[in-house]
């Protein structure tokens, strides 16, 4: 008889299945070295296989990518200093394609999408209730101003599309092909006057928009692989397969846009979707060619390509453009 009350004892360990492996896994861009930077006006694509490891699976929750964000000075002004969007928006499009050549996801826009998810964070959008201000403050980057004309600021940056933002296993084994991989993640850089601004100059006032530059470096992406004994995947794929495919439930989003003339009274909008199982549809008003009518010298903090939500700023005769997400 022990002198230790039952209700003290641990929970008795459980023996688990040590013939399954996790790995985590640096994968760097197929159309780069491993010293090769991107930039918006050079190498403006990162391309990523996932390969098709037999008998394994990726954890979508456990992948996102790496790299550094710096900030390019303009010749002649040391002192400039920029700063970026929250978030770190260097991204505008997204596209996910299975070995096949069959395409998953194609998100345009992708750097508003992000915008948007983000005001519908809890915490953010907790602390905008206050002011109805949705714009990134501008004290939120102070501490990278140096940081990004230096050596760069590194980044972590979650993959906004479906296929991995749900919580089911990919099983990356199934889809091998002549191709040699499962999935090619493809990303466009944005428009750095979509993404960036100055904050400050040695020169007086912000430079002209071409000299707002950025680069990207040591871009990784990170996975985790759980591969399976070969007896016990045999066994899955023969409940997986039962009905002939195998499905994977996933939440994508499809951008569409619609123009707005100058002082329209009313304006009848159309969104032609075959979506089933809609879920939401998000809007934003934007003014037409924001990145190219983007004015030179602006307020820090109230730049025009910040402009979401943000009606107080827009006038009657602004021609905008209202996007949805859906």
């Amino acid at each position: 008889m022990s002198a230790i009350p039952s209700n003290l004892y641990t929970a008795p360990k459980i023996n688990g299945l040590k013939s399954i492996k996790t790995t985590s896994i640096t994968l760097r861009p197929v159309n780069a070295s491993s010293t090769s930077e991107f930039s918006y006006d050079g190498n403006r694509e990162l391309v990523y296989h996932i390969p098709a490891y037999p008998n394994s699976y990726i954890s979508p929750k456990q992948t996102f990518l790496s790299m550094i964000v710096k900030a390019i000075q303009p010749d002649g002004d040391p002192e400039a200093k920029f700063r970026f969007h929250l978030g770190y928006p260097v991204f505008n499009r997204i596209q996910i394609k299975t070995s096949s050549g069959a395409i998953i996801c194609d998100i345009d826009d992708y750097h508003i999408l992000q915008k948007l998810l983000s005001n519908f964070d809890p915490e953010f959008e907790s602390n905008v209730q206050f002011t109805g201000d949705y714009r990134m403050k501008s004290e939120l980057d102070d501490i990278d101003a140096e940081e990004l004309t230096r050596g760069g600021v590194s980044i972590q940056h979650n993959i906004l599309a479906g296929l991995f933002s749900q919580d089911h296993y990919l099983p990356v084994g199934m889809f091998s092909g002549s191709a040699g991989h499962s999935f090619e993640i493809t990303l466009s850089l944005n428009d750095p006057k979509m993404c960036m601004s100055q904050k400050e100059s040695g020169m007086g006032g912000p430079p002209a928009d071409e000299y707002l530059k950025y680069k990207l470096s040591n871009c990784n992406m990170q996975i985790e692989v759980v591969q399976l004994p070969e007896s016990v995947n045999q066994k899955l794929n023969s409940q997986l397969m039962s009905g002939e495919k195998i499905s994977i439930p996933m939440v994508n989003y499809r951008s569409h846009k619609s123009y707005i003339p100058a002082s329209s009274q009313a304006v009848d909008i159309t969104l032609s979707e075959s979506a089933h199982d809609l879920e939401s549809v998000m809007t934003v008003l934007l003014p037409n060619g924001i990145a190219t009518n983007r004015p030179i010298r602006q307020t820090y903090g109230n730049e025009e390509n910040t402009r979401i939500f943000e009606s107080g700023l827009l006038a009657s005769d602004d021609e905008l453009t209202l996007e949805s997400f859906i």
